[in-house]
C-alpha cells in the first residue's frame, strides 16, 4: 500500500470510480509490476471485496455464483482468493436443479470474458446437479413427469440418458413417441448420444406397426406415413394402409403423388385404386 503510494507520487494513476473504471484500467494496463495495474487491482477489489464478502455471510448462494461469474469479478486479490477458498461449500449449498442449471451457466458463461473454457466450479456443479436430478428421475412414472424431470436435468451426463431413455419405455403411441422426437431432436447442444437416439427410432418404428392397423381415417394415416421414416417396410406398410382408406379419386391421386420414393409398385398400386375409385364413382 505504502509502495503504491511512493509510485503514485511518480506517476498518474488511474482514475477509478467504479468496478468498469478499475477493470478497464487493470486490463488496459500490462506488466506483473506495474504500478497503474496494482492500483487498478487494488481499487476494484476494494469497490468488489464487500459483495462477495456479504454473499458469504450471508449464505446465499444465487449471490454467491453471480458475483464469482461475473465478468466484474477481480480475476486475482482478495476477493478472488476468498471466493475460492468457500467456492466448494457453496457448491454443496445448492439445493434443486434449477439453481444447479443457473449456477451451471453462470460459470460457464465466463468463456466469453476469460481465458478459460468455463468457471472453476462448472464440474462439481454439473455433479451436484446430478445428485438432485436423480431422485426425480426415479420417482417420475408418467410422461409429464418424467418430460420435466429430464429437463431440469444436466443435458448430456449419464443421468439424462437415463431419463431419456426412461421416456422412450414410457411411450405407447404415435403422438408419444413425437413428442420425445421432437424433443430430442431440439437439443442442439449437447446432441443426445446417438444411441438414445438409434432407441427412439426402433420405438417410433415398432408403435407405428402396432398403430398403423388400427387408424381408419385418412388424416391419421398420412401424419403417420409422413412420420415414418424415409427407406423403411413400415413407410410402405402405412403407404398401403393409406390407400385402403382412400375413398375418392382424389384422395388416391394424392398418395400416388407421395408414393415412397424408387417404389415402382406402390405407385402403380395408387394407380390402379384412382381407376379402382373412378369406376366406383362413374
Amino acid at each position: 500500500m505504502f509502495g503504491i503510494k511512493i509510485f503514485g507520487r511518480l506517476f498518474f494513476l488511474p482514475s477509478v470510480k467504479d468496478v468498469d473504471e478499475a477493470r478497464n484500467a487493470y486490463y488496459h494496463y500490462t506488466g506483473k509490476n506495474c504500478p497503474r495495474r496494482a492500483y487498478a487491482l487494488q481499487e476494484w477489489t476494494k469497490l468488489y471485496l464487500p459483495l462477495v464478502q456479504k454473499a458469504i455471510q450471508d449464505k446465499d448462494v444465487d449471490a454467491f455464483f453471480e458475483l464469482f461469474s461475473s465478468y466484474k469479478m477481480p480475476p486475482e486479490g482478495k476477493a478472488w482468493d476468498e471466493a475460492i477458498a468457500v467456492g466448494e461449500s457453496f457448491v454443496s449449498r445448492i439445493s434443486t436443479p434449477q439453481q444447479a442449471d443457473e449456477a451451471h451457466q453462470r460459470q460457464v458463461s465466463r468463456n466469453c470474458y476469460s481465458s478459460h473454457s468455463e468457471g472453476p466450479y462448472a464440474q462439481s456443479i454439473r455433479k451436484r446437479w446430478d445428485e438432485l436430478s436423480a431422485p426425480e428421475i426415479e420417482a417420475a412414472n408418467s410422461i409429464p413427469e418424467i418430460k420435466i424431470a429430464v429437463e431440469k436435468s444436466f443435458h448430456g451426463s449419464k443421468l439424462f440418458i437415463v431419463g431419456m431413455l426412461k421416456w422412450v419405455d414410457a411411450c405407447h403411441t404415435v403422438d408419444e413417441i413425437k413428442e420425445l422426437k421432437n424433443y430430442a431432436s431440439s437439443l442442439s447442444c449437447p446432441k443426445v448420444d446417438p444411441s438414445v437416439m438409434e432407441i427412439i427410432k426402433e420405438k417410433k418404428l415398432s408403435i407405428l406397426l402396432i398403430e398403423t392397423p388400427k387408424v381408419t381415417d385418412i388424416k391419421t394415416i398420412k401424419s403417420y406415413y409422413h412420420f415414418a421414416p424415409q427407406k423403411t417396410a413400415v413407410k410402405i406398410f402405412i403407404f398401403e394402409r393409406w390407400l385402403e382408406l382412400c375413398t375418392t379419386p382424389e384422395q388416391a391421386n394424392e398418395a400416388f403423388i407421395y408414393a415412397p420414393e424408387g417404389r415402382l409398385l406402390c405407385q402403380v398400386g395408387a394407380y390402379k385404386r384412382v381407376k379402382e375409385l373412378l369406376s366406383i364413382k362413374t
